[in-house]
């Protein structure tokens, strides 16, 4: 379990630092990227359980917020 942990958080680190510069540069194309990156957080999700449950939710909670501004 360690193993897909480490794997999810490498993940998420990964997709909060694409997230947040897509966001800021690509305007409606993240939009796009938005949903490609959701559905990788779902694939994930399904296979980490808890953990992916909650990076999902984080991952969510972040695009809105910096899709707002």
């Amino acid at each position: 379990m360690e193993i897909f942990s480490a794997y999810g958080f490498i993940a998420d680190v990964a997709i909060g630092v694409f997230a947040q510069f897509h966001g800021e540069f690509l305007g409606v194309c993240g939009f796009v990227a938005d949903v490609a990156i959701g559905v990788f957080a779902q694939f994930h999700g399904e296979f980490l359980g808890v953990c992916g449950f909650v990076a999902d939710v984080a991952i969510g909670v972040f695009a809105q917020f910096y899709w707002e501004f």
